[in-house]
């Protein structure tokens, strides 16, 4: 197929108009040959510019969603998170994207733990545990058991001092300082009072 496109520019309401002559050798015979033309009306309104910051991406919804106390079933979701900021105890796992999952039923626990990382140093971390029920309900049957009563003992009785109060002592203002004015008379004098 040959294709030949020439572009004409009409002032006709500013509009571009491009012709293409196309030409279709292998259909026809040479005497049999002939052109169509293609009719392509270009867009005629100023293109507008792009924003770049108009995407946005789904929620993830992560961190902690079982906390310390609550009871999980094993598979259970205990923390979606991105990166290692937890880290896995007993009965967990952790998932291709970091999040730690229950092994097995029980209980959860969170605990700090030091880590050290290759440069030597150490890290304290959060570590996720799921404890078993029935390591529960043992800890609480054996402190149970520990916790024998106790004749009850009287206690001395304790001596009651009394505390004098010493008198406080009225603190007094500082006294004010007065200073006194002598009037000076304007009268005017005589001579004869002057002399005497």
């Amino acid at each position: 197929m040959y294709r030949k496109e020439q572009d004409i520019f009409v002032r006709k309401n500013e509009k571009t108009i491009t012709f293409s002559w196309i030409f279709f050798p292998n259909l026809y015979t040479s005497s049999q040959a002939s052109f169509y033309l293609v009719w392509k009306v270009m867009a005629h309104k100023k293109a507008a510019g792009s924003v770049k910051n108009l995407k946005d991406s789904q929620p993830k919804y992560r961190w902690v969603k079982v906390f310390g106390g609550q009871p999980v079933v094993a598979g259970n979701i205990i923390i979606r998170q991105k990166g290692s900021k937890y880290e896995c105890g007993k009965n967990t796992y952790e998932a291709a994207d970091f999040s730690i999952l229950a092994k097995a039923d029980g209980v959860v626990a969170f605990k700090k733990k030091n880590f050290k990382k290759f440069n030597g140093r150490t890290y304290l971390k959060t570590v996720v545990e799921v404890v078993p029920a029935e390591d529960i309900k043992s800890k609480k049957e054996a402190a149970k058991k520990v916790e024998k009563p106790v004749a009850e003992k009287k206690a001395p009785a304790k001596k009651t001092t009394k505390k004098v109060e010493k008198p406080v002592a009225e603190k007094k203002a500082p006294a004010k300082k007065t200073t006194t004015v002598k009037k000076v008379s304007t009268k005017k004098v005589s001579k004869e009072e002057k002399s005497e």
